[in-house]
């Protein structure tokens, strides 16, 4: 339920369209809630009804849906991964780098480490909601062999130092691009 094209004044001034890619009812649901509370989007906002563990169904819904993969694309992965196998992210990150990996593309996601889900439940939680969970590390590599140039893991005291920001030591976030320079855009 990401709102960042109603709320990033940002995007704005990059003729920015938002593809927002999750089950159909939850992004008939969320347009519902948002309309009836008279919140409108700041930029274009284009539904892609997918199942996020097919990659293949993702890449094709995302071509019929418009996604120029001649232009430079951001790319984010925020409460997702936790809720794949991880079998099925290499695919994700491919698709990414393949189909709009343009000179200029990034991806930002967020990786949850096992030790967020022992936090989880210590919290008091009887179960997980998550799917196995793979360390920054794995991701990292997984993010490389899908052909994203340079990969950059920032753990808490990355947040600490760059934000001011205090996080969990399980939450991390992985950026990658296809240079070292747009990546510190990123972070």
């Amino acid at each position: 339920m990401d709102t960042r094209a109603y709320r990033l004044d940002c995007l704005r001034a990059s003729a920015t369209t938002v593809f927002e890619v999750d089950d159909a009812a939850l992004l008939g649901a969320k347009r519902t809630a948002l309309a009836a509370a008279d919140h409108s989007p700041l930029v274009p906002v284009v539904d892609v009804a997918a199942d996020a563990a097919d990659a293949e169904a993702v890449g094709l819904a995302l071509a019929s849906a418009g996604l120029d993969p001649a232009l430079p694309t951001m790319w984010i992965i925020e409460g997702l991964l936790e809720y794949l196998s991880p079998s099925a992210h290499p695919g994700l990150f491919r698709l990414a780098s393949e189909r709009g990996g343009a000179a200029g593309s990034r991806l930002a996601m967020q990786v949850l480490e096992p030790s967020w889900a022992q936090r989880v439940l210590q919290l008091g939680a009887k179960e997980l909601p998550y799917a196995e969970l793979d360390d920054s590390e794995v991701t990292a590599r997984a993010v490389r062999a899908a052909g994203w140039g340079t990969v950059r893991i920032v753990r808490q005291e990355g947040f600490w130092t760059r934000y001011g920001r205090e996080t969990h030591e399980g939450f991390t976030m992985v950026f990658a691009s296809d240079d070292l320079r747009s990546i510190y855009d990123l972070t």
